[in-house]
């Protein structure tokens, strides 16, 4: 079965190596990655990955009118690689399926919904832990506090869906619809309940219909912040899909969900390190990602320089009620860290 992954990234260098393993150890057969406009190395290391054999990395030089992400997912769906899949999905490196039935497998999701054309994976928000540096270790470990369930974002949804007949091709949140079908598309929530037609009513949703979300079989973790460090370097670098000044403090009041413990991840710790460790194993792979390191130091000098007052605002709260966690507190040295925070 080939089942793929499209992604669209600009200076996420640090993320990319634990994103990529993981999502290969998860059971997606490729990944179609596109950067662009680099400034920290992200193009250094995907195209390392992709002479590895595990991406495709095409540098995006965009459509006319059009932000980078779109024009990247819009390039993708005439892609034969994408076209010929069995599955495919966009989503970001922020983001993580978290799969909670069986192995943690994709093949254990689509075994669950063996008749399902299409899954609606529902965000679960994960903030800072507190942390204004961020640590020498992997971002789903070390970022663990999360957004109640009932938390209203959670409705956003990515989709993962099959090719072919019933959708076009990939869409930011759902996939195209055809506007004809031999056969309606069979859509599920992430705890494999099924909504009819009458439900999501063939429209390209951003979010799950009221009343008919679920999180039981599958989620999607979403790291949308990470430590303050690493949120200030995506607030300078913006966003892909074109908003201006998206990464306010607003947006950081609303995604830093430090709630509850959640921790369901966790359990793919032991294969993720293992795959990381083999990926690192590659000369070219960790002299990538060692220029990364350095070039990303820099990026975060530079976006603490321009940091917004919201930023020292946020960093001495953290400080003065002893949440804040500097990047020397865990330093675990090995390659899982490297890959995670050593870039």
């Amino acid at each position: 079965m080939k089942i793929v992954a499209v992604t669209s990234v600009r200076n996420e260098a640090p993320f990319l190596v634990e994103w990529v393993a993981y999502h290969r150890l998860i059971g997606f057969t490729d990944i179609v990655l596109f950067y662009n406009d680099c400034s920290d190395g992200t193009d250094l290391v995907a195209q390392a990955l992709a002479k590895a054999g595990l991406v495709t990395a095409i540098e995006n030089h965009g459509l006319p009118d059009m932000a980078p992400q779109v024009a990247a997912f819009s390039q993708a769906r005439s892609f034969p690689q994408v076209k010929s899949a069995d599955w495919a999905i966009a989503f970001d490196v922020d983001e993580f399926i978290n799969i909670k039935c069986g192995d943690g497998r994709l093949s254990d999701l689509f075994d669950a919904v063996p008749d399902a054309d299409a899954i609606m994976m529902q965000m679960r928000h994960f903030g800072s832990a507190h942390q204004i540096f961020m640590q020498n270790d992997l971002v789903i470990r070390q970022f663990d506090l999360a957004s109640l369930v009932e938390h209203p974002d959670n409705m956003i949804v990515k989709t993962i869906h099959k090719m072919g007949r019933k959708f076009s091709g990939i869409g930011m949140h759902m996939p195209n619809f055809y506007q004809k079908y031999d056969a309606l598309p069979r859509m599920y929530n992430g705890s494999g309940v099924f909504l009819p037609d009458t439900v999501h009513r063939m429209e390209r949703l951003r979010k799950v219909p009221d009343g008919w979300g679920g999180m039981d079989l599958v989620q999607l973790n979403h790291y949308a912040v990470r430590s303050l460090d690493q949120y200030l370097v995506k607030r300078r670098r913006g966003s892909g899909t074109g908003m201006k000044n998206r990464f306010s403090r607003e947006y950081w009041q609303q995604r830093d969900a430090n709630d509850v413990q959640e921790t369901s991840i966790h359990r793919m710790l032991p294969g993720l390190e293992a795959a990381i460790a083999t990926v690192m194993a590659d000369p070219a792979i960790r002299q990538a990602v060692d220029q990364a390191r350095r070039l990303n130091n820099l990026e975060v000098m530079l976006s603490i320089r321009d940091a917004p007052p919201f930023a020292f605002q946020v960093a001495e709260a953290m400080s003065s009620t002893g949440d804040a966690t500097s990047n020397d507190a865990t330093d675990r040295g090995d390659d899982a860290g490297l890959a995670a925070a050593g870039a």
